[in-house]
Order: C-alpha cells, then structure tokens, then sequence
C-alpha cells in the first residue's frame, strides 16, 4: 500500500480569508503546484487564489455526487424543468453541504481522479497545500488518499456575510447559512486529525505571531523546522481587510452559538451545535431558490440558469 502524502488542509468558509492565509504559507514553503495549474486572480482576491485547479473541479464532482438527489427533490417542490434541475446541480451543489459528504456517495472515475492528484503530491517529499472552501465538505473523500494537517481559518460572520452580498448581492439570510455550514464543517472533518485553528481578524493584525505559531505546528507534524522558520518579509497586505462593519448583522441562536464557541476557543461544543432534523441540510438551496424565483419571476428559464452561474463562478470561480 502506498504511503499517504502529508498534505496542509485549509479549511474556512467561503470569504473567510483563506487566499490570504495561503498566501502566507506559500511564503514559507508550500507547494501548491505550478502557476499555471492555479486558479488565477481577479478583482476579489488581485493576489491570487492559491487553489489547483485540478483540485475544484474534483470537488465540484465529489459534490454533485453527494447531494443531487436532494437537489431533483427541489426542483419538483418549485416545477424546475429536468434541463433546469440539471444545470442547478451541476453549478449549485455546494449551497446544499451542510454535513461532509460520504465516500461512499462518490464514483470510480471520480476516485481515480483523486487519485492521480494525491500520486504526484508523494513524490519529492515536498510538503503540499489544498485550499478550497468546500474542502469542508469533501475531506472525509480525500482523507482516503493523504494524511491531511488541517488550519481552520474563521472570519466574524457579518464581515463574511458583507464580502459574500458585495460579490453575488445574495440574501443576509442565506449568507449566514452558508458561513453557519461550511463553519461547523471545517470542525466536523478536521477533529480527527492534527489541527490548528485561527482568527482572520489574528491573521491579518498580528501576521508574524501567527506565522510563528503555524511554523511551530507543521514542524511538530514532522514537516520540517527550517523551512517554517519566521521571516520578517512575509507580510499580509492589511488593507484586503475589507468588509469590517459588523453592525446591523442578527445572527440567530444557533449562529451566536457557534461564534460564540470559536471566539472562546471551545471548539469541543461546535459538534454538539446542529441537532435539527435533516430537512434543514436544504435551507440554503431552498431559500436561494425562492429568492431567485421572486427576482426572475417564477419560470425564468435560462435566466434562472444564468444567474446561479454567475453566483457561483463568482464565490468559486471553477
């Protein structure tokens, strides 16, 4: 059997400072691939991604897989045409995760393609990096084929709620849902493995603290103490910090809970916080899927189609 590569997990959820934070481990010396195999920078992160390609498409597929059965259901309850319906789960799977996907709900091909990927991260020794936000869902599938070290990067939910309506306009709502999720996510899939979790707020104010603190944590996981080493040159520009107004923003119970245990750092109660029935799993998507329906009437056609693209492309980009 082949040895699993060591592989750095940032797990967030989406606007949540992830780009930045890869930014500074890809300072200190992880691998990330070639230039060219990365998603590239446009005006919501000008300093890059940081994500394989390779790696967001695979994950769209481990999605789609997971959760388009729930999906067909939708479209029936709000008499989405079959192309409609197909089209939604092809580009708006990921609003439906709110538990991590089973490896059991994910193909051969798209295990092989995992495959292929993890391969080449074991040869050189090197240590690599995934960054994605809907790692948070799918890591249970890549867990079969690395030995993941995970950084839980969070962000106040109303700086990630304002980051999200200026990018796509979506509901508040439907916004905290989204940071609720895939928050509580990055938690659930990464406590089985070595873990360090930060702040962005941290990150961005107190860059050379964090920086030591991550060098002291990859280097006790065996990835090496010399190439973590501090450097004074490795600085996050601050004014990407954008979107701190945090007034106006009601989160409701279960949100202020699940805040609340992240800025006290007991991270122990976030498995505990989502008890609902699992009908809620489709609040996202549901409530994505009315508002698009009052926006664009109630059978917009290839409008509806246009517009959960452009949503998606423009917190993903794949």
């Amino acid at each position: 059997m082949e040895k699993k590569a060591k592989v750095v997990c940032v797990l967030s959820a989406p606007r949540s400072g992830s780009s930045a934070l890869t930014s500074l481990l890809s300072d200190m010396g992880i691998s990330m691939g070639a230039q060219e195999k990365l998603k590239q920078s446009d005006e919501y992160n000008p300093k890059g991604y940081f994500e394989l390609k390779k790696v967001l498409e695979v994950n769209e597929k481990i999605l789609r897989e997971g959760v388009d059965a729930l999906i067909w259901e939708i479209g029936k309850s709000f008499g989405w045409s079959r192309q409609e319906t197909t089209k939604t789960i092809e580009l708006f799977s990921w609003t439906v995760a709110r538990n991590p996907i089973r490896p059991q709900d994910v193909n051969d091909s798209t295990r092989e393609e995992i495959t292929n990927i993890t391969r080449s991260m074991s040869v050189g020794g090197e240590a690599w990096l995934l960054k994605d936000a809907r790692m948070c869902a799918t890591l249970p599938v890549w867990e079969e084929y690395i030995d993941p070290v995970c950084i839980v990067l969070w962000r106040h939910p109303a700086e990630v709620q304002r980051s999200l309506k200026k990018m796509t306009g979506i509901p508040t709502k439907i916004s905290l849902q989204l940071w609720y999720a895939y928050s509580r996510m990055a938690f659930m899939v990464s406590d089985r493995h070595p873990r360090i979790c930060l702040s962005y707020q941290d990150l961005i104010e107190n860059t050379e603290t964090v920086q030591e603190k991550i060098g002291r944590f990859l280097s006790d996981q065996g990835l090496g103490a010399s190439r973590f080493s501090r450097s004074g040159e490795n600085q996050i520009d601050i004014s990407l910090y954008r979107n701190r107004n945090r007034e106006g923003v009601a989160l409701s119970a279960k949100q202020r809970d699940l805040y609340g245990a992240l800025v006290s750092q007991n991270y122990a109660q976030i498995g505990d916080l989502d008890r609902e029935d699992a009908d809620t799993s489709l609040v996202p998507l549901i409530g994505m899927a009315a508002y698009l329906n009052s926006e664009l009437s109630r059978r917009p056609g290839r409008r509806f189609i246009n517009r959960i693209a452009d949503i998606y492309h423009s917190i993903f980009g794949s």
